[in-house]
């Protein structure tokens, strides 16, 4: 079985506190996944009140995605496509100074270390990034479908987000 994976996310914030997020996912089985986030105003309440988001949710869906496709992630390596420049220099240097993508960037490499993965974070354009259509249309997107992905919606477990890293590492170890 090849070890490899594809991935890309993408977020949009349509006004303070509404948002919309989607990943799409290739194992190296073939497998093709795509997951709708939900967006609640509890995921906003958990970060600090300013108007903008749209970075911290660009980071969220990778983190959370990992977490659902942590099965097939498990020591794979891959590539993942994020067009959010703030998303991906956290992701790029493992840290931020904004402290909320400082601990989702830190809670992605725990993660990825935990599972025995790696992963490498690249810049895509919005109009190529595949995931662009299913973060804004949802489950309605056209291309997801023409490509044959299989759908599911998920809502973030949001303890991860208040978790010590230590934690998130012994949970991922045995996932």
């Amino acid at each position: 079985m090849n070890t490899r994976f594809i991935a890309a996310s993408d977020a949009a914030q349509h006004a303070r506190q509404v948002g919309s997020a989607g990943a799409l996912f290739v194992g190296g089985d073939g497998s093709r996944k795509a997951l709708v986030m939900e967006v609640t105003k509890e995921l906003f309440d958990c970060w600090h009140d300013d108007e903008t988001k749209i970075a911290q949710l660009e980071l969220c869906v990778v983190l959370m995605s990992m977490a659902v496709w942590a099965p097939q992630m498990r020591h794979h390596h891959g590539i993942w496509w994020v067009d959010n420049i703030a998303a991906l220099m956290a992701l790029v240097r493992g840290r931020s100074r904004n402290e909320e993508l400082d601990s989702m960037a830190g809670l992605i490499h725990t993660i990825l270390f935990s599972m025995g993965g790696t992963c490498f974070f690249e810049w895509v354009a919005s109009p190529d990034n595949w995931a662009d259509g299913i973060s804004r249309d949802g489950l309605q997107d056209e291309w997801y479908r023409r490509h044959n992905f299989t759908p599911s919606t998920f809502a973030p477990p949001l303890i991860l987000l208040q978790l010590p890293c230590l934690i998130v590492c012994r949970i991922f170890q045995f996932l």
